[in-house]
């Protein structure tokens, strides 16, 4: 039985795998998860380190600065505010 992985552009996987994971990913591929190895993958040609660099850097900027929360600008409300003239 074949299971279906997630993007490899999910924010949430991309907060938990650094650079190095990633371009272990694009050299190696997953072949289980039908990631090819983009080595030398039935391409013309293997990608080169300045591909394998520009996919990494790619993949990279998916990631977000606050994994898991959309609004990360909004701060919390305080349940009681202090009034003035108290």
């Amino acid at each position: 039985k074949h299971s279906v992985s997630g993007s490899i552009v999910d924010p949430t996987y991309l907060s938990l795998i650094g650079n190095q994971g990633l371009r272990d990913l694009v050299v190696a591929g997953l072949p289980g998860e039908g990631m090819p190895d983009w080595r030398d993958a039935g391409s013309d040609k293997p990608m080169t380190d300045k591909e394998v660099t520009d996919v990494v850097a790619w993949l990279g900027s998916h990631r977000v600065q606050f994994p898991g929360q959309p609004f990360p600008d909004s701060s919390p409300v305080p349940a009681e505010h202090p009034t003035k003239g108290n």
